[in-house]
């Protein structure tokens, strides 16, 4: 035998349940608000679950579309941009071959210069010293 609990007790006493292997579960509402509320009232906030449920569905749900709408446009703005620099970027680096040989001539003038500018500035020690 099942220990008789508050719990099992209630149950064996609920008899408005829909069938008979239905057990009320505290804190639940049943699924028809008509049956938890009980008469002419379940049957007006039905009504107004309906209305909030088309509300829902011609007003919030429109909003929401478009507005996804303008973050995915310009999420493809953004795609756009991005393969542009992309492709503009392969083309540079085509541009960029000589580079090397450029920073080793730029080297050897600096090399050039430093060792003129310090005989120059020997000289001017002289002159003024």
């Amino acid at each position: 035998m099942v220990p008789a609990t508050p719990l099992v007790a209630r149950a064996a006493a609920y008899s408005g349940a829909p069938d008979a292997c239905a057990v009320p579960i505290p804190g639940y509402t049943p699924g028809n608000a008509a049956q938890a509320l009980g008469g002419e009232q379940g049957g007006t906030v039905m009504r107004w679950w309906r209305i909030g449920n088309a509300m829902l569905m011609l007003l919030v749900l429109p909003l929401v579309i478009y507005l996804l709408n303008r973050v995915l446009a310009a999420l493809e703005r953004i795609r756009y941009s991005t393969d542009q620099i992309l492709a503009d970027g392969a083309e540079l680096v085509s541009d960029l071959d000589g580079v090397p040989e450029a920073l080793a001539t730029t080297d050897q003038t600096v090399r050039d210069v430093s060792t003129g500018a310090t005989r120059y500035a020997g000289s001017v020690a002289k002159l003024l010293g």
